[in-house]
């Protein structure tokens, strides 16, 4: 009988061997032996019953907890399953991701810098020369496409660091400087709107 509560039988099973085991001891008894010590035989038999009473409910929730376990894994692996098909399909999209901002910024590129060209040549004078206000705002525009170049330029190696072809390097910068050309690129706007711009510099004191 304790077998079957150690061994991960089924009910049927457990009740099979139970019921053997207790046949095996009442059938001699009832055909070989005469039955005078009544109360030593309900007691064995209360014995025997209960035992296999025992086994049986120990099996039986012995055998859900398996069920529930084996359940609980297969769900475990179908998760995991999943998790492995939706990082394949995050990779993909990155490598989707990363293709169209490498040609989206090519494309953007080759229209900018044609632009810049003839903005330049009035830089220059080789068209003529220009008024101090005509001069002015042609330096805006040039400023303002040199700054949309570079972020074009930012895209394509972001792009190249996505894939692996570039290496980030860290390098000080001028803060004034991208400061001031922000605020310039964003006068004329201002000066449209006939709003007052104006830009305060302050340089934090190094620590002591």
């Amino acid at each position: 009988l304790a077998v079957g509560v150690l061994f991960p039988w089924d009910f049927r099973e457990t009740l099979v061997s139970g019921l053997s085991v207790y046949f095996a001891y009442l059938v001699p008894i009832l055909i070989f032996d005469d039955v005078r010590d009544l109360p030593s035989m309900v007691n064995n038999n209360y014995f025997l019953i209960l035992t296999m009473v025992i086994a049986l409910t120990g099996n039986h929730f012995s055998a859900q907890l398996r069920h529930q376990e084996f359940r609980s894994r297969r769900r475990l692996e179908e998760s995991e399953e999943d998790l492995k098909a939706s990082n394949q399909k995050l990779k993909e999209m990155d490598v989707l991701k990363s293709h169209f901002f490498a040609n989206i910024s090519h494309e953007l590129r080759t229209p900018l810098t044609l632009i810049l060209a003839p903005v330049e040549s009035l830089l220059k004078g080789e068209i003529g020369d220009l008024t101090p206000v005509h001069r002015h705002y042609v330096e805006i525009i040039h400023q303002n496409g040199l700054r949309l170049l570079k972020q074009i330029n930012s895209l394509l190696d972001l792009a190249k660091l996505d894939a692996g072809r570039m290496e980030l390097q860290y390098r000080p910068g001028n803060l004034s400087a991208f400061f001031r050309g922000i605020v310039a690129s964003i006068a004329p706007m201002a000066e449209k709107k006939c709003i007052a711009l104006s830009g305060r510099e302050e340089v934090p004191l190094p620590a002591t």
